[in-house]
């Protein structure tokens, strides 16, 4: 007989039809590794990943994890490709062997200052690398015997931050976690059902790319959008397909973890933040005492402030409740006007035949840019029909010129929209 839990689905793997225990997860940390740990991981089999991860952490050794866009040369990640564990030691196996999965999240719990190196997803330009401790990275992670049977749908990639974050709030509860990466969007509500899947959090893109179904599904008790900004549509139509589910807006970063969270599109500062979080020409700046680590250049001034890129809007009657309203630098110049790809893109996803798009801006010799609009459809429509319907909600300058009826749309690799 097993460790205490040992039987239970640690990652299931829909693609593949594989399912491993956690008591093979235990089995694997707890193999002695005589030529030192991995200290730069590629995702490739995700099980085998995260173990990787685990092993790493309980060992002390500094991880860079990297994804398909981040830089792979030994001098940009800053580490060699495998390293022996610090002091050059060999791990005795006696000195982790994990008895069970309280056994195993103890052991994560009291290695606070591990070190993990990201990198962001470059969705506005080349990825940078952000060094965390377990410590920050684990902050928001809630633990309870209430959260004991949650079934978490993974559905960002595991070397991005949002994946570590889901990972580490399913491992530190002793979860399951489905690993939705790679599934096409129709396949994914049948897997949700099928596996009984309580807790999804992911891109307003992944959710925008849900199909129509006829059946609510009743298992998802809380959905989580994060990454990108949220628009009201996308919560009334995830309602009525998650009838059961709460609902939850957050605010993450690579630099940061998670932040912020809000019922819908409004947030507000939670208390102990008020010092540590400030709006400078309406972009939000955080101190660097909630960033993980960061080049020097990063910083501003000798407070230590770092400017987040995100363009916020403070509420008239209360300046600790604030809205997302896009990236600086995201405006795109349309003959002198600047048009805001976000605001176009909601006209967009506001009709009934469109399940999301793409707004981006094209050189332009006469205008500097003009606008294109990547669509997917939910029924058919010609361009002329989406035009006319939109006549009354954008101004000529805000109409793109340019559209494409696409089956998906440019993302990053942690799922987000290109946004340039």
């Amino acid at each position: 007989m097993g460790p205490p839990g040992s039987e239970k689905p640690f990652v299931v793997e829909p693609i593949g039809g594989t399912c491993v225990s956690y008591g093979t997860l235990l089995d694997s940390v707890s193999d002695p590794l005589e030529e030192g740990i991995e200290s730069v991981l590629r995702p490739g089999d995700t099980v085998t990943f995260f173990a990787k991860v685990i092993a790493g952490i309980l060992r002390k050794q500094p991880l860079t994890l990297l994804s398909g866009s981040a830089p792979v040369s030994s001098t940009e990640i800053g580490v060699t490709t495998s390293t022996a564990c610090e002091g050059g030691d060999p791990v005795n196996r006696s000195e982790i062997r994990l008895s069970s999965i309280d056994a195993l999240t103890s052991a994560l719990r009291s290695c606070p200052e591990a070190k993990i190196t990201l990198f962001t997803s470059g969705s506005t330009g080349r990825p940078k690398r952000v060094t965390h401790t377990l410590a920050t990275l684990i902050r928001g992670v809630r633990v309870d015997a209430g959260h004991g049977d949650d079934v978490w749908g993974l559905a960002y990639r595991p070397a991005h931050v949002a994946g570590l974050l889901v990972f580490l709030q399913a491992v530190m509860n002793g979860n399951t976690m489905v690993d939705l990466n790679g599934l096409s969007p129709e396949a994914i509500p049948d897997v949700i059902e099928q596996q009984g899947i309580t807790h999804l959090s992911a891109t307003p893109t992944f959710f925008r790319l849900l199909p129509s179904i006829d059946v609510p599904l009743k298992s998802v008790r809380r959905v989580t959008f994060g990454g990108e900004a949220l628009d009201p549509g996308l919560m009334a139509r995830m309602s009525e397909v998650f009838p059961e589910a709460k609902f939850l807006n957050v605010y993450a970063s690579t630099e940061a973890g998670t932040l912020f969270a809000a019922r819908g599109s409004r947030f507000s500062l939670p208390e102990g933040l008020g010092e540590k979080a400030r709006v400078v020409d309406g972009e939000l700046q955080l101190h660097r005492s909630l960033l993980g680590e960061l080049g020097e250049s990063e910083w501003l001034g000798e407070d230590a402030w770092y400017a987040t890129g995100d363009l916020i809007e403070q509420s008239a009657d209360n300046e600790e409740h604030f809205e997302f309203r896009g990236r600086r630098g995201q405006e795109v110049n349309v003959g002198g006007y600047k048009v805001d790809p976000l605001e176009v893109e909601t006209a967009v996803r506001s009709q009934a035949k469109v399940r999301d798009c793409r707004v981006f801006g094209r050189p332009n010799s006469v205008l500097g840019s003009i606008l294109c609009c990547d669509v997917i459809l939910e029924l058919p429509m010609e361009e002329g029909e989406l035009r006319a319907a939109l006549m009354n909600q954008l101004s000529p300058q805000k109409m793109p010129r340019v559209w494409r009826f696409v089956d998906q749309l440019e993302t990053t690799s942690s799922g987000k929209r290109r946004l340039t």
